[in-house]
């Protein structure tokens, strides 16, 4: 099977006076791609009846931010589960539901495939 591309991230807890002093310490500033924002997301996930992909580790969401919408597939990266690294496929979409059929990476279809015989 082939991989697909990885995400890595880091998710802290902490509350809002420690993230206002994470923000002013600027240790974080090397590594901001852009201007920080505040966005009303809203993530529907879908699995089957009996689990399936949370029993193998991955999630299928729509993600709706606006009139935007995102069909996201995410799974263990290749060598097994990590807490911090996952293949991840993102795709564009019109409604909400969760066509699958919109991925066009092969990828995504060998690991649905795998999942959801």
């Amino acid at each position: 099977m082939s991989a697909g591309p990885i995400e890595q991230e880091l998710k802290l807890v902490c509350t809002p006076a420690a993230l206002d002093q994470i923000a002013a310490s600027g240790v974080l500033d090397p590594h901001l791609v852009g201007a920080p924002t505040v966005a009303h997301l809203v993530n529907t996930y879908f699995d089957t009846d009996d689990l399936r992909l949370a029993r193998r580790r991955a999630s299928l969401r729509v993600r709706r931010s606006g009139e935007r919408r995102d069909l996201t597939l995410k799974c263990d990266a290749p060598g097994g589960p990590s807490l911090d690294r996952r293949s991840e496929w993102e795709v564009e979409i019109t409604d909400d539901s969760p066509d699958l059929a919109a991925f066009g990476d092969p990828a995504v279809h060998e690991v649905v495939g795998a999942i959801l015989p």
